[in-house]
Protein backbone atom coordinates (compact mmCIF):
# COMPACT_ATOMS: atom_id res chain seq x y z
CA UNK A 1 0.00 0.00 0.00
CA UNK A 2 1.22 3.56 -0.65
CA UNK A 3 2.24 5.82 2.19
CA UNK A 4 2.49 9.60 2.50
CA UNK A 5 6.05 9.69 1.16
CA UNK A 6 4.84 8.36 -2.19
CA UNK A 7 2.91 11.57 -2.90
CA UNK A 8 5.09 14.38 -1.56
CA UNK A 9 7.52 16.69 -3.35
CA UNK A 10 11.27 16.14 -3.08
CA UNK A 11 14.32 18.12 -4.18
CA UNK A 12 14.75 15.97 -7.31
CA UNK A 13 11.02 15.57 -7.98
CA UNK A 14 9.44 18.87 -6.94
CA UNK A 15 5.79 19.80 -7.37
CA UNK A 16 6.85 23.11 -8.88
CA UNK A 17 4.56 25.33 -10.99
CA UNK A 18 6.31 24.06 -14.14
CA UNK A 19 5.76 20.41 -13.21
CA UNK A 20 2.15 21.02 -12.17
CA UNK A 21 1.43 22.87 -15.40
CA UNK A 22 2.94 20.13 -17.54
CA UNK A 23 1.02 17.41 -15.72
CA UNK A 24 -2.18 19.41 -16.27
CA UNK A 25 -1.30 19.88 -19.97
CA UNK A 26 -1.18 16.08 -20.20
CA UNK A 27 -4.61 15.89 -18.61
CA UNK A 28 -3.16 14.45 -15.39
CA UNK A 29 -3.52 11.21 -17.33
CA UNK A 30 -1.13 8.54 -16.09
CA UNK A 31 -0.82 6.86 -19.48
CA UNK A 32 -0.15 10.12 -21.32
CA UNK A 33 2.42 11.12 -18.70
CA UNK A 34 4.31 7.86 -19.05
CA UNK A 35 4.20 8.02 -22.85
CA UNK A 36 5.48 11.61 -22.76
CA UNK A 37 8.57 10.66 -20.74
CA UNK A 38 9.08 7.43 -22.67
CA UNK A 39 8.76 8.99 -26.12
CA UNK A 40 10.07 12.53 -25.69
CA UNK A 41 13.00 12.36 -23.27
CA UNK A 42 16.28 11.15 -24.78
CA UNK A 43 18.31 8.74 -22.67
CA UNK A 44 21.80 9.84 -21.67
CA UNK A 45 24.44 7.94 -19.72
CA UNK A 46 25.87 9.35 -16.48
CA UNK A 47 25.82 8.42 -12.83
CA UNK A 48 23.24 9.69 -10.35
CA UNK A 49 20.88 12.63 -10.63
CA UNK A 50 22.32 15.71 -12.34
CA UNK A 51 19.26 17.55 -13.68
CA UNK A 52 16.30 16.67 -11.50
CA UNK A 53 12.76 16.59 -12.85
CA UNK A 54 12.64 20.22 -13.98
CA UNK A 55 16.01 20.15 -15.76
CA UNK A 56 15.09 16.92 -17.49
CA UNK A 57 11.78 18.39 -18.63
CA UNK A 58 13.44 21.53 -19.97
CA UNK A 59 16.29 19.77 -21.74
CA UNK A 60 14.21 16.81 -22.94
CA UNK A 61 17.05 14.47 -21.94
CA UNK A 62 18.39 12.66 -18.91
CA UNK A 63 19.68 9.36 -17.57
CA UNK A 64 17.60 6.68 -15.87
CA UNK A 65 17.58 8.49 -12.50
CA UNK A 66 16.55 11.85 -13.93
CA UNK A 67 13.85 10.31 -16.11
CA UNK A 68 12.55 8.58 -12.98
CA UNK A 69 12.63 11.98 -11.23
CA UNK A 70 10.50 13.50 -13.98
CA UNK A 71 8.04 10.62 -14.16
CA UNK A 72 7.57 10.58 -10.40
CA UNK A 73 7.13 14.36 -10.24
CA UNK A 74 4.47 14.31 -12.97
CA UNK A 75 2.72 11.31 -11.41
CA UNK A 76 2.65 12.87 -7.93
CA UNK A 77 1.48 16.16 -9.42
CA UNK A 78 -1.46 14.14 -10.78
CA UNK A 79 -2.20 12.46 -7.46
CA UNK A 80 -0.63 9.08 -8.34
CA UNK A 81 1.49 7.43 -5.66
CA UNK A 82 4.91 6.46 -7.03
CA UNK A 83 8.35 5.57 -5.73
CA UNK A 84 11.90 4.86 -6.86
CA UNK A 85 13.26 1.36 -7.37
CA UNK A 86 17.00 0.70 -7.65
CA UNK A 87 18.55 -2.49 -8.98
CA UNK A 88 20.66 -4.13 -11.66
CA UNK A 89 19.32 -4.99 -15.10
CA UNK A 90 20.86 -6.92 -17.99
CA UNK A 91 20.85 -5.08 -21.31
CA UNK A 92 21.81 -6.63 -24.67
CA UNK A 93 25.10 -5.09 -25.80
CA UNK A 94 23.44 -4.03 -29.06
CA UNK A 95 20.92 -1.92 -27.14
CA UNK A 96 23.72 -0.19 -25.23
CA UNK A 97 25.66 0.43 -28.45
CA UNK A 98 22.61 1.91 -30.17
CA UNK A 99 21.82 4.17 -27.22
CA UNK A 100 25.39 5.48 -27.19
CA UNK A 101 25.59 5.75 -30.97
CA UNK A 102 28.57 3.38 -31.11
CA UNK A 103 29.22 0.45 -33.44
CA UNK A 104 31.74 -1.40 -31.28
CA UNK A 105 31.01 -3.35 -28.09
CA UNK A 106 34.37 -2.56 -26.47
CA UNK A 107 33.85 1.15 -27.14
CA UNK A 108 30.42 0.94 -25.49
CA UNK A 109 31.88 -0.73 -22.39
CA UNK A 110 34.59 1.93 -22.14
CA UNK A 111 32.02 4.70 -22.61
CA UNK A 112 29.96 3.41 -19.67
CA UNK A 113 33.07 3.42 -17.52
CA UNK A 114 34.00 6.95 -18.56
CA UNK A 115 30.47 8.08 -17.77
CA UNK A 116 30.76 6.66 -14.25
CA UNK A 117 27.92 4.17 -14.74
CA UNK A 118 28.26 1.06 -12.56
CA UNK A 119 28.31 -1.93 -14.91
CA UNK A 120 29.85 -5.31 -15.68
CA UNK A 121 30.05 -7.10 -19.06
CA UNK A 122 28.26 -10.39 -19.59
CA UNK A 123 30.42 -12.75 -21.63
CA UNK A 124 29.01 -15.82 -23.33
CA UNK A 125 30.66 -17.88 -26.04
CA UNK A 126 33.82 -15.83 -25.75
CA UNK A 127 32.23 -12.45 -26.53
CA UNK A 128 30.36 -9.66 -24.78
CA UNK A 129 26.65 -10.24 -25.34
CA UNK A 130 25.15 -8.02 -22.64
CA UNK A 131 25.93 -5.62 -19.82
CA UNK A 132 24.70 -5.67 -16.23
CA UNK A 133 23.94 -2.03 -15.41
CA UNK A 134 22.88 -0.28 -12.21
CA UNK A 135 19.47 1.19 -12.99
CA UNK A 136 16.75 3.26 -11.36
CA UNK A 137 13.12 2.95 -12.39
CA UNK A 138 9.67 3.82 -11.08
CA UNK A 139 6.98 1.82 -9.35
CA UNK A 140 3.53 3.43 -9.58
CA UNK A 141 0.36 2.42 -7.76
CA UNK A 142 -1.99 2.33 -10.73
CA UNK A 143 -5.61 1.22 -11.13
CA UNK A 144 -5.89 -1.93 -13.20
CA UNK A 145 -9.47 -3.19 -12.98
CA UNK A 146 -11.20 -0.03 -14.19
CA UNK A 147 -10.67 2.17 -17.19
CA UNK A 148 -8.96 5.51 -16.58
CA UNK A 149 -11.38 8.17 -15.44
CA UNK A 150 -13.57 5.68 -13.56
CA UNK A 151 -13.67 5.57 -9.78
CA UNK A 152 -11.59 2.79 -8.27
CA UNK A 153 -10.81 1.70 -4.78
CA UNK A 154 -7.52 0.34 -3.46
CA UNK A 155 -8.56 -3.23 -4.25
CA UNK A 156 -8.30 -2.30 -7.94
CA UNK A 157 -4.73 -0.99 -7.85
CA UNK A 158 -1.34 -2.61 -8.17
CA UNK A 159 2.31 -1.53 -8.01
CA UNK A 160 3.46 -1.43 -11.63
CA UNK A 161 7.18 -1.18 -12.57
CA UNK A 162 7.93 1.39 -15.30
CA UNK A 163 11.28 1.97 -17.03
CA UNK A 164 10.98 5.12 -19.16
CA UNK A 165 14.72 5.28 -19.91
CA UNK A 166 14.60 1.96 -21.77
CA UNK A 167 14.00 2.96 -25.39
CA UNK A 168 14.67 1.65 -28.89
CA UNK A 169 17.08 3.71 -30.96
CA UNK A 170 18.06 3.91 -34.60
CA UNK A 171 21.50 5.38 -35.26
CA UNK A 172 22.03 7.57 -38.31
CA UNK A 173 25.70 8.07 -39.16
CA UNK A 174 26.89 11.54 -40.16
CA UNK A 175 27.42 12.02 -43.89
CA UNK A 176 30.74 13.86 -43.68
CA UNK A 177 29.09 17.03 -44.97
CA UNK A 178 31.38 19.43 -43.09
CA UNK A 179 34.42 17.91 -44.75
CA UNK A 180 32.71 18.09 -48.15
CA UNK A 181 32.02 21.80 -47.53
CA UNK A 182 35.69 22.42 -46.76
CA UNK A 183 35.20 23.09 -43.07
CA UNK A 184 38.26 22.30 -40.98
CA UNK A 185 37.44 22.81 -37.30
CA UNK A 186 40.80 24.24 -36.20
CA UNK A 187 41.00 26.70 -39.12
CA UNK A 188 37.38 27.77 -38.66
CA UNK A 189 37.83 28.48 -34.95
CA UNK A 190 41.14 30.33 -35.53
CA UNK A 191 39.54 32.58 -38.16
CA UNK A 192 36.56 33.21 -35.89
CA UNK A 193 38.77 34.34 -33.01
CA UNK A 194 40.92 36.72 -35.05
CA UNK A 195 38.35 39.56 -35.13
CA UNK A 196 35.08 40.66 -33.52
CA UNK A 197 32.05 38.77 -34.83
CA UNK A 198 28.40 39.70 -35.26
CA UNK A 199 27.34 36.01 -35.21
CA UNK A 200 28.19 33.23 -32.83
CA UNK A 201 30.35 30.36 -34.06
CA UNK A 202 27.50 27.90 -34.57
CA UNK A 203 25.51 30.39 -36.63
CA UNK A 204 28.49 30.93 -38.93
CA UNK A 205 29.03 27.20 -39.39
CA UNK A 206 25.36 26.58 -40.19
CA UNK A 207 25.33 29.52 -42.61
CA UNK A 208 28.42 28.30 -44.47
CA UNK A 209 27.15 24.74 -44.73
CA UNK A 210 23.73 25.89 -45.92
CA UNK A 211 25.43 28.05 -48.60
CA UNK A 212 27.37 24.98 -49.72
CA UNK A 213 24.19 22.90 -49.90
CA UNK A 214 22.33 25.61 -51.81
CA UNK A 215 25.07 25.67 -54.47
CA UNK A 216 25.82 21.97 -54.65
CA UNK A 217 22.90 19.96 -53.23
CA UNK A 218 19.89 22.26 -53.34
CA UNK A 219 17.43 19.49 -52.44
CA UNK A 220 19.36 18.46 -49.29
CA UNK A 221 18.69 19.83 -45.80
CA UNK A 222 21.38 20.19 -43.16
CA UNK A 223 19.42 18.27 -40.52
CA UNK A 224 19.25 15.18 -42.75
CA UNK A 225 23.06 15.07 -42.97
CA UNK A 226 23.83 15.16 -39.26
CA UNK A 227 24.43 12.03 -37.26
CA UNK A 228 21.78 11.41 -34.63
CA UNK A 229 20.09 8.83 -32.45
CA UNK A 230 16.33 8.45 -32.86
Amino acid sequence: MPDAADLVATIDAPLSPEILAHAEALGNDYIRIYEFVKNNIQTQWYAGSMKGAVGTLRQRSGNDVDQANLLIALFRASGLASRYVHGVIELPIEAVMDSLGLANANQAIRALGQAGVAHSPVIRGGRVVAVNVAHTWVSAYVPYTNYRGALVDTSGSIWLPLMPAMKSYQVQAASGLFQQAGLAADDFVDNYLQKPQSQDLLEQIVEQVNDYLLQNQSDTKLASQLGNIK
